[in-house]
């Protein structure tokens, strides 16, 4: 039996030198994986081929069930240990790291999850994960550097223009709270969207793209700068953005006009109020995101539960609520 296993390769690239020069990678790492790998189930390890290409890597191998959503019980997320979760493929096995030279090699799996019992067989699919461990890293964005006294920051990467093709520099856009530790009052807070084309000169700040999303008053609470805001797939020069009232029990998703370097504007006539609420401010949002350019699916946990119930709210791009599952 073959069980499908996906390889997934991070690159982390490298330079000791600092120029102001537009950016352009002087190490790369890649790697390579086969799309299958077979294992018997018999108790036995099993090698899988890594070719490694360009500089060392550190890597990482992660198993995961495959098939099982709608069947898999209450399970403690294996060495992710604080996550519950139910009704989901989820990981079996994640490695403590590999060091790899380049070339031909290999990561071994022992067939056994992070508890040391041995896995059920049935199909399971796999990710190669690695980065440069030994060269000193090259700088691509400020972006880790701009407001860095934000509490809360999250990061989009987007690949692909509007019309499908590829951008010649990939933007990355993030939204930051100026919350510094959520000590301030909500009406002091300011969501500031930014976004950066990788390829500029790393070490020039001000060819940062930015954009404040000006929010009603009570609106501006730290943990609205929680998430991802996905550009909308009709139209790159709106975003979506989550917010959160001052109390934190309540959330509304919301639709900006971006303006460069100037205030947003909200799309107030954007189809139904996609605001909901909880009864307990212990919660947190995984960030959301846009599924196959058709929904906007928002998840949310709340601590004081002891078992996987969380909140997933679902709506289409004209902001109809579909569902919402507890």
């Amino acid at each position: 039996m073959k069980h499908a296993f996906l390889a997934l390769a991070l690159l982390f690239l490298d330079s000791s030198t600092v120029f102001a020069a537009d950016f352009v990678p002087t190490n790369k790492l890649d790697i390579d994986v086969p799309d299958f790998v077979q294992y018997n189930f018999d108790g036995s390890s099993v090698d899988i081929p890594v070719e490694v290409m360009g500089v060392a890597a550190r890597a990482y191998l992660v198993v995961e069930t495959t098939g099982l959503e709608g069947v898999t019980p209450y399970t403690n997320n294996g060495r992710v240990g604080w996550h519950t979760v139910s009704g989901i493929d989820t990981t079996v096995y994640a490695s403590a790291g590999d060091d790899l030279q380049k070339g031909q090699t290999f990561i071994t799996w022992s067939g056994k999850d992070n508890d040391g019992n041995n896995v059920a067989e049935g199909d399971y699919t796999f990710y190669v994960w690695a980065y440069d461990y030994q060269n000193l890293y090259q700088a691509a964005t400020p972006m880790a550097d701009y407001d860095r006294s934000v509490s809360q920051n999250r990061t989009l990467l987007q690949t692909t223009a509007q019309d499908g093709s590829v951008l010649p520099k990939p933007w990355l856009s993030t939204v930051t709270s100026g919350n510094t530790m959520g000590n301030n009052p909500a009406s002091e807070v300011t969501h500031m969207w930014g976004r950066w084309s990788i390829g500029n000169d790393p070490y020039n700040a001000e060819l940062i793209e930015t954009c404040e999303l000006g929010l009603p008053e009570g609106w501006n609470a730290t943990a609205g700068a929680f998430g991802r805001s996905p550009y909308d797939p009709a139209d790159f020069n709106n975003i979506f953005h989550w917010t959160s009232y001052e109390e934190m029990t309540t959330q509304k998703l919301r639709k900006f006009t971006l303006v460069p370097n100037g205030v947003a504007e909200e799309l107030t006539d954007w189809g139904e109020d996609l605001t909901w609420g909880y009864e307990t401010t212990d919660h947190h949002s995984g960030g959301f995101d846009i599924i196959e350019d058709t929904y906007l699916c928002v998840p949310i946990w709340l601590y004081s539960k002891s078992s996987a119930n969380s909140y997933l709210l679902i709506a289409d791009l004209d902001a109809i609520r579909l569902k919402m599952f507890i």
